[in-house]
């Protein structure tokens, strides 16, 4: 997880590069459907996959360059995601 720098005053928007890692252990539920295309010499893959957060633990790892001072995340909610990939493939004899 990557945190912006800053947020505008206007705005919820973050401004600025992210500066801050966190990393933390994840129990997902995920699964995966996807399309596969193929020709005589190329084919591509297209997977989407849905995941729901059944269980996180506290940070394990938290990371702040150029922060002023130490930085600690005092709280973060994810429950859910989706991830999208996109493969595509060049040259000949493609198992199916």
């Amino acid at each position: 997880m990557l945190l912006p720098q800053s947020f505008a005053s206007s705005s919820d928007a973050p401004v600025g590069p992210p500066i801050a890692r966190i990393l933390r252990p994840e129990l997902r539920l995920q699964t995966s459907v996807g399309l596969f295309l193929s020709r005589e010499h190329w084919g591509l893959a297209v997977a989407l996959s849905p995941w729901i957060l059944l269980r996180a633990g506290e940070p394990s790892s938290q990371v702040c360059q150029d922060c002023d001072g130490p930085h600690t995340i005092a709280n973060y909610a994810q429950t859910w995601g989706l991830a999208l990939t996109i493969a595509p493939l060049i040259g000949s004899d493609f198992m199916l």
